[in-house]
């Protein structure tokens, strides 16, 4: 149950548990770019957890994502997923492995 994991291209992705930074980094690029897009009326910032159905069925989550309005439709963005290809996404990646 507490375990993220990805099932892309045939191979299982076991995600490690964030950390206080991954948290602080999500939490500062969430907010600043999702004013900003909501300032400017030119889409869409959905965080974690919002999970992405590509066109050829595949479901991934990662932190950020970044549908405009030209991508979003009645069909594209439910209250459960984004269905397509959003214009950009953000996975951050942790930095504390050395």
């Amino acid at each position: 149950e507490d375990l993220k994991i990805d099932y892309i291209k045939d191979r299982i992705y076991i995600h490690s548990p964030v950390d206080i930074d991954h948290e602080e980094i999500f939490g500062f690029l969430l907010t600043e770019i999702k004013n900003y897009v909501k300032k400017s009326k030119i889409g869409r910032v959905l965080g974690s957890r919002f999970p992405i159905e590509t066109f050829n069925g595949k479901r991934v989550e990662p932190d950020l994502i970044y549908p405009s309005n030209s991508v979003i439709d009645g069909e594209t963005l439910t209250k459960t997923d984004f269905k397509g290809n959003p214009i950009w996404i953000i996975e951050i990646i942790a930095s504390n492995y050395r």
